[in-house]
C-alpha cells in the first residue's frame, strides 16, 4: 500500500484545506486533493497490489466526498476574498452542502485545527437562515461569558472596559440581533449584559448612565417575557422590580445632584457677599 494515497494523507489534506480556506493570497485549497484523487484513481486502474478493502486506504466514495469538500472550500475562499475579482457569495444550497461535508469528516479534524474548523462552521451556520439566529445569540453569549470571566484586577481593567464598551456598541447597532424573535436565550443575553455594565469606565459613563442602561436592559427582559407568556412570569416580575429599582436610583441621583448644585450656588453667592 502506497503511503501517498492513505487515509492519513487524505485527512491531512482536508485539514490543510480547512485551515487555509480563509486566505486572501489567491491560493487554491483544492489542488492537493485533486492530485491525491488522480493518484488514487490511477492506483485503482493499475491495481498495483492494492486492495481497496485495505483499512488504511480510503474508499473511492470517501475520496470523492473529500474532493467535493475541498472544491466547496475553495469556492468559499473565493467568495470571502475581498481582493478577488469575482467573489460571488455561495448559495444557500452550497452552504448546506459544505456544512454536511464538514460534518461527515468532523471525526478526522485534528486538535490543532479545531479552532479553524469551529470558526468556519460558525460562519457557515450564520449564513444559513435555519441556523443564523441561534449562532448570533450563541456568539454574544460566548463573548459576554468571556468578559464576565475576566478577573477584576488593575491590570485587566483596560481590557475589560474596552471589551464591554465594544459589545454594547455592537449590540446597539446590530439589526440582525434586534430582529431575532423573543426567546429564553435572548433574555440570557440581556441578563449577562446587566452583569457587565459596571465594567464601563466612570470617566465616560456616569453613575446615572449605568443606572439607565440597567433599567433599559431589565425592561427589555420584561418585554420579552410578556411575549413569551406565563411560563416566564417569575422572570418578568423580577426584571420589573429591578427596572423600578434602577429608575428610583436615577431619580435619587438627579435629586442629589440638583441639591448639591443648589448648595454650591448658595455658598458661592454667600462668599461673594462677604468677600466682595
Amino acid at each position: 500500500m502506497n503511503e501517498d494515497i492513505s487515509k492519513e494523507e487524505m485527512y491531512r489534506i482536508i485539514n490543510r484545506a480547512i485551515s487555509e480556506c480563509s486566505n486572501n493570497r489567491d491560493y487554491a485549497v483544492n489542488n492537493e486533493i485533486q492530485h491525491f484523487s488522480d493518484k488514487h484513481w490511477q492506483a485503482i486502474k493499475e491495481n498495483r497490489q492494492l486492495s481497496m478493502f485495505d483499512a488504511e486506504v480510503p474508499s473511492l466514495h470517501d475520496v470523492r466526498k473529500a474532493t467535493y469538500l475541498c472544491d466547496l472550500l475553495d469556492e468559499y475562499r473565493i467568495s470571502m476574498d475581498v481582493y478577488a475579482k469575482e467573489n460571488i457569495p455561495l448559495s444557500h444550497e452550497k452552504y448546506r452542502n459544505l456544512y454536511a461535508e464538514l460534518d461527515y469528516f468532523r471525526p478526522h479534524i485534528t486538535k490543532e485545527n479545531q479552532l479553524a474548523f469551529n470558526t468556519l462552521e460558525r460562519g457557515i451556520r450564520k449564513s444559513l437562515p435555519e441556523f443564523k439566529n441561534s449562532e448570533i445569540i450563541n456568539e454574544y453569549i460566548e463573548n459576554l461569558d468571556g468578559i464576565i470571566k475576566i478577573k477584576k484586577t488593575k491590570d485587566n481593567s483596560n481590557i475589560r472596559e474596552g471589551l464591554t464598551e465594544n459589545i454594547f456598541k455592537k449590540l446597539s447597532e446590530d439589526e440582525d440581533f434586534k430582529s431575532i424573535p423573543p426567546s429564553a436565550d435572548k433574555i440570557k443575553v440581556y441578563s449577562k449584559c446587566i452583569e457587565i455594565v459596571n465594567n464601563l469606565t466612570d470617566n465616560k459613563y456616569s453613575r446615572s448612565t449605568k443606572y439607565m442602561m440597567k433599567r433599559d436592559l431589565n425592561m427589555a427582559i420584561v418585554r420579552t417575557c410578556n411575549i413569551l407568556g406565563e411560563s416566564f412570569s417569575d422572570t418578568c416580575i423580577t426584571a420589573k422590580e429591578e427596572a423600578n429599582k434602577f429608575q428610583n436610583a436615577m431619580e435619587n441621583a438627579r435629586h442629589h445632584k440638583e441639591k448639591t448644585s443648589t448648595d454650591l450656588r448658595n455658598k458661592r453667592l454667600q462668599d461673594e457677599y462677604w468677600f466682595k
